[in-house]
């Protein structure tokens, strides 16, 4: 049975905590910061689930984030629309201040 990306994160936290590790970095490069890496290399897209072509996840115990400087211009349009997806769907059903949170967690990049 295959993990989902939920239970991954979930587990990796547990053990960042086990350790008392404040945050994790999850690049999408391999060791030798190969263009193209094979696929045991692909730790960001395997804890994460996003497999554009580059990008670093940085993995707090409370907070998922992904450096953005290096999207492309199609994984930035994607990011943009499902940000937009995000708070369109749970916006009505938040206080004023969850909602700015989360606006500020789904600004465009």
């Amino acid at each position: 049975m295959s993990e989902s990306v939920k239970e991954r994160i979930s587990k990796l936290r547990a053990f960042m905590e086990e350790k008392g590790m404040n945050a994790y970095v999850v690049p999408s490069a391999d060791n030798h910061q190969s263009e193209y890496v094979g696929e045991f290399f692909k730790a960001r897209a395997y804890v994460t689930g996003f497999a554009g072509s580059a990008g670093t996840a940085v993995i707090t115990i409370d907070l998922d984030a992904i450096a953005t400087e290096d999207l492309n211009h199609d994984e930035k349009l994607y990011l943009n629309s499902y940000h937009k997806l995000v708070y369109e769907k749970l916006a009505d059903h938040l206080s004023a201040e969850e909602r700015a949170w989360l606006k500020s967690y789904t600004r465009e990049i």
